[in-house]
């Protein structure tokens, strides 16, 4: 009885360690998003600006 407890335990800390890997690993990939949107905006607003200057 108490091999079936200890892997149960050792299934829910298994399970538990994978869903602190995944929210960390969802974070990293929030950031990582965030910066790129950013560049990605400033991009864009730099091509709105030539575009306005060009037609002038």
């Amino acid at each position: 009885m108490a091999v079936f407890s200890f892997l149960a335990m050792l299934i829910y800390l298994v399970i538990f360690l994978f869903i602190i890997y995944f929210v960390i690993s969802v974070l990293r990939f929030m950031k990582d998003k965030i910066t790129i949107d950013k560049e990605r905006n400033e991009k864009l607003d730099e091509l709105i600006k030539f575009m306005r200057n060009k037609d002038v």
